[in-house]
């Protein structure tokens, strides 16, 4: 076993006594994709996410204001100084309106491997900076997937150590559902790789067979079965690790809860073949089933 590994499982050994003594947490920070929540999840919601590439102010005006932690991403790397111009005024903006608490961009892997610079480094420092120019305390979050950890770990151009150093939050999704059995160390990964960040695990909570192969390295989909169980399994293990403050929250993508039939993007027959069309939403909904049952 790798000694990082090693010293992590035996940290988690002496820490469980202290996680019993403390007691879980009661209420989950939850967050949702959408500009703001349906109503089955609204109790549930603490927090919204969503990509803007308007201006920074008609994006904020998007924002359900009961809401009180809105996150915001840039919507396209190709805009580097646009960019950096619009993290200065979402940071003058965030002293007017409170519930403005972050801004970042998903996909991050992709979206740092775009950038037309070769001083990536100072780039992504000098755009972090930006955000927090007028207010230190907006945060600034990205999303991480599971196959992208080795080229965070081997690549430090791609994403540097400094920069990575000044994220407050990382989105964590699983793009392959197998992956499930990897969690944990994925997790410590990530607080390895994000010092200071608070890490959410990411809940994509919909049909994926069609859109990408169960199995890292492998083509081969999800048969229903697996989607359904592969699903379960990785919610129950999230609030449990939430729970017990090993994650800081939950995110939920597309987080159309008790909206699944009206969702636009089952039109794309890379995200559902049309032949499957109802049986994504059917799957879909049993997975909304599990949600709510498992945030009750």
């Amino acid at each position: 076993m790798n000694l990082s590994r090693f010293f992590y499982f035996i940290a988690l050994v002496f820490a469980m006594p202290l996680a019993i003594a403390g007691g879980a947490r009661d209420s989950l920070q939850i967050m949702v994709w959408g500009g703001r929540p349906v109503p089955q999840v609204e109790k549930f919601v603490t927090a919204i996410r969503y990509t803007c590439p308007g201006d920074p102010e008609e994006c904020v005006a998007k924002a359900a204001p009961e809401i009180p932690y809105v996150a915001i991403n840039f919507a396209t790397p190709v805009e580097l100084d646009q960019n950096m111009e619009k993290a200065k005024i979402y940071s003058k903006l965030s002293l007017n309106f409170p519930h403005l608490k972050e801004v970042g961009f998903d996909d991050s892997w992709s979206f740092m491997k775009k950038l037309k610079t070769k001083e990536k480094e100072r780039y992504l420092e000098n755009l972090i900076d930006a955000v927090k120019l007028h207010n230190k305390y907006l945060q600034f979050g990205i999303t991480i997937y599971e196959d992208e950890i080795a080229n965070l770990k081997s690549d430090s151009v791609g994403f540097p150590a400094a920069a990575r150093s000044k994220v407050d939050r990382v989105a964590f999704y699983l793009h392959h559902r197998e992956n499930i059995k990897n969690y944990r160390e994925y997790i410590f990964d990530l607080k390895v790789m994000f010092p200071n960040a608070r890490i959410f695990g990411g809940v994509y909570h919909y049909d994926r067979i069609d859109y990408i192969g169960c199995t890292q390295g492998s083509l081969g989909k999800c048969s229903k079965a697996d989607e359904l169980s592969l699903f379960k399994e990785a919610m129950q293990l999230q609030v449990q690790m939430a729970k017990n403050s090993q994650l800081s929250g939950l995110e939920f993508y597309p987080g159309f809860v008790g909206n699944e039939t009206s969702w636009k993007p089952w039109s794309n027959p890379k995200i559902c073949k049309e032949s499957r069309r109802q049986e994504c939403i059917v799957n879909s909904k049993e997975m909304t089933k599990d949600l709510l049952r498992l945030m009750n």
